[in-house]
């Protein structure tokens, strides 16, 4: 806590009053909470401005990017597992969730998160983080 009010007043300087923003904008967010907001962004059909805006902090807090990486292709992964099984003829109610293996919430996400996307969507974008390798 010390050095988060350190690291508040060394930013502020000649400013005396602090915001919302001006917290929000210094200070350390748990890893587990910025990963959740950047997949939930991905997942979104925004042109992925707020996602590179919250990958960007993350990484400016020497948030390990390997991991977030993990996470990203472990999201898109879920989604496109999702769409294809639907695409077989899975339902939701019990064989898709049954098959993917994930806890109830994180199947309801997956789930809501897929049907912004198209399954050609998702193939792309799940190529994509693999050109080049």
């Amino acid at each position: 806590m010390e050095n988060e009010i350190i690291k508040i007043s060394n930013y502020l300087k000649d400013d005396k009053i602090v915001d919302k923003s001006t917290l929000e904008l210094v200070m350390i967010k748990p890893l587990d909470m910025n990963i959740f907001n950047l997949l939930n962004s991905i997942s979104q059909k925004d042109g992925g401005e707020k996602a590179m805006i919250l990958f960007n902090e993350m990484y400016m807090s020497n948030q390990p990017v390997l991991f977030i990486l993990h996470m990203v292709i472990r999201q898109l992964r879920n989604m496109l597992n999702y769409k294809v099984l639907r695409a077989k003829g899975y339902t939701d109610g019990g064989d898709a969730y049954d098959k993917m293996k994930l806890s109830k919430y994180e199947f309801k996400k997956i789930s809501q998160q897929s049907n912004n996307f198209t399954l050609s969507q998702l193939k792309k974008r799940y190529g994509l983080l693999f050109k080049n390798r």
